[in-house]
């Protein structure tokens, strides 16, 4: 994609209304003329460009939810999201943490029905895209992933020339804000491919969204934002992407050592995180998307039908071909007489083991040293309180390796019972079967 001179824009074209608001300085409030100026100067900068005109048919709805009627951060996103670093118009830290909620709520969302979707039906959703012809794929993937580009986008070459400290026009930072250049690898030659997609579903549905926050970066070109302009305009916030749950998932904190934090990849400039927030979006809806799509190619009852085990006609109707049709297979595959003396020596095992716990407090710590010893270099801080676990680390160990110790071997016993009972009745109905088909 290349800016040809009919789509080229002019920034410094905007009305004096309005010029105030873009020239630079603190973002406030536009006054009603002012809105307008700047609504009719990004409604003539959308028919001119196709990418932007997709970026704002796919966002403008949910940014008309969550940014009410009179407030002044839609023009602000816009202004923002499409130009940045060229235009001096930035949102407020309120602004950008109620624009991070919204957008790590909608990416957890569409995460968890991803993960849903592949864990219900992803064997046939495989067949399915498996089947369908290359061109019904890329028709699917134009329609979930507005703005896709049909091959990997030849501007990242350009863009690969750019230094850090280069001074570029707003027409040129429009360009390399546009979907083509930040998700280059969403392209139709690569994903229209019959593996390359569900590769992609699963590496992305097998780990949660945190693990790819900074490999996103990568692919954008806000990666080489320089430091020091982020924090000339915005110091003393981070954002950190930590956490399985949408709560403190790109939440904005409040800190002293912001740029060390940063510098060290421990956290993200709050305006670099909402790049991120806003890729994943896009990836993670066009996921879900898909595969609502590919569901629908397929008639429902189709995927529905149960798969009933096939009965050979030259099996006899009797009790034991009853048996043999079983998941187990009793009389052929099972062996029980080796079985019941296995499964009755680990019962007595554990019966052991937790006497020991209970009547040697020798036998007892010895068991809590070596579990202690085990676990305190691979046990791990959950829901991201890397701090909390820090400060309390060996009451956070102590309640592990009891857990570990005495819990664990309880559970282990229970169910190694219910596996005793269960070869009981597996051994009593084989014998049962046997004098049936005896007499």
């Amino acid at each position: 994609m290349t800016l040809t001179d009919n789509q080229t824009v002019t920034i410094s074209a905007v009305p004096p209304a309005g010029a105030s608001l873009l020239a630079g300085g603190p973002f406030k409030a536009p006054n009603r003329a002012q809105r307008r100026a700047i609504e009719d100067k990004f409604r003539d900068m959308i028919k001119n460009n196709d990418d932007l005109k997709n970026h704002a048919a796919s966002n403008k709805a949910d940014i008309d939810r969550i940014l009410k009627a009179g407030d002044d951060g839609f023009l602000n996103y816009y202004v923002w999201t499409r130009l940045h670093p060229a235009s001096n118009c930035y949102p407020t830290i309120a602004q950008l943490d109620r624009l991070l909620s919204h957008f790590a709520k909608e990416v957890f969302r569409y995460y968890e029905d991803l993960c849903r979707s592949m864990s219900m039906a992803g064997d046939f959703i495989s067949e399915i895209w498996s089947h369908v012809t290359r061109g019904q794929r890329k028709s699917i993937l134009e329609q979930v992933f507005p703005g896709i580009s049909k091959y990997p986008s030849g501007n990242l070459m350009v863009i690969s020339k750019f230094d850090r400290g280069d001074k570029m026009d707003p027409n040129t930072w429009l360009l390399l804000n546009a979907t083509q250049i930040t998700t280059p690898h969403i392209n139709l030659d690569a994903l229209s491919q019959s593996n390359i997609l569900l590769d992609f579903i699963c590496a992305r549905t097998r780990n949660p969204p945190q693990d790819f926050a900074h490999a996103e970066l990568l692919h954008a070109p806000c990666h080489r934002w320089t430091g020091s302009d982020l924090f000339k305009r915005q110091d003393g916030f981070v954002t950190r992407f930590i956490g399985r749950h949408q709560r403190r998932y790109g939440e904005i904190e409040q800190v002293v050592d912001a740029r060390a934090l940063v510098t060290a990849g421990r956290a993200m400039h709050p305006w670099t995180a909402f790049k991120v927030v806003i890729i994943q979006n896009y990836i993670y809806k066009g996921l879900t998307d898909c595969i609502m799509v590919t569901m629908q190619l397929v008639d429902r009852a189709d995927w529905r039908k149960v798969i009933r085990p096939m009965i050979p006609s030259s099996v006899a109707a009797t009790a034991l071909a009853i048996a043999l049709e079983a998941p187990y297979r009793l009389p052929a595959t099972l062996y029980l007489d080796d079985m019941e003396p296995l499964v009755s020596a680990k019962v007595n095992e554990l019966e052991d083991h937790i006497w020991g716990l209970r009547e040697d407090h020798v036998y007892f710590a010895d068991v809590c040293q070596q579990a202690f010893d085990h676990n305190s270099q691979t046990m791990k801080p959950s829901k991201g309180g890397e701090a909390l676990a820090l400060i309390h680390f060996p009451e956070a160990v102590k309640r592990y390796v009891l857990e570990e110790v005495v819990i664990s071997s309880h559970r282990f016993l229970a169910l190694w019972h219910e596996c005793k009972q269960a070869l009981d009745d597996v051994i009593a109905l084989q014998s049962r079967y046997r004098k049936v088909t005896s007499d």
